[in-house]
């Protein structure tokens, strides 16, 4: 707080006094700007205008795009839609891989406790019988 930064604004140096802070949420689609400047600040440096077109349905949000290049053609329009498709795609692939994964390591300990309770079965009917053998009764090893 109250550090001075400067700005190259498109080669126009713009001097600013940092007043304060804010959180921002990263991971909406929405512009997050962090940086504000009083009104009159960037009057005079070009200027980068930036919008989101939300809820509107596929065809509307098509003619409203090719309207927009149609009468301003320096003007880029970038459909965020399909991207966010794709991630959404990609995720659920990666959730679905995690699932696969979490599903053969739960399959995994299941057979390493079944061959530690075999293991542990064939090991006391060993003892059980190597007992019969040194002449053990029946109630003696039950009180075992």
């Amino acid at each position: 707080m109250g550090d001075l930064l400067t700005f190259n604004v498109q080669e126009i140096e713009v001097e600013a006094k940092v007043v304060n802070l804010r959180r921002v949420k990263w991971n909406s689609f929405q512009p997050n700007f962090v940086i504000l400047f009083q009104t009159g600040v960037l009057e005079d440096a070009p200027a980068t205008f930036l919008a989101s077109l939300g809820g509107l349905d596929k065809t509307r949000r098509l003619q409203l795009q090719n309207q927009i290049v149609k009468e301003f053609p320096n003007v880029s329009v970038i459909d965020v839609t399909r991207m966010v498709k794709r991630v959404l795609k990609i995720s659920d692939q990666m959730v679905l891989a995690l699932r696969l994964m979490a599903y053969l390591s739960i399959l995994a300990g299941l057979v390493v406790v079944f061959s530690i309770a075999r293991h542990e079965v064939e090991g006391r009917l060993w003892e059980l019988n190597l007992l019969k053998v040194l002449g053990a009764r029946f109630q003696d090893i039950q009180k075992m």
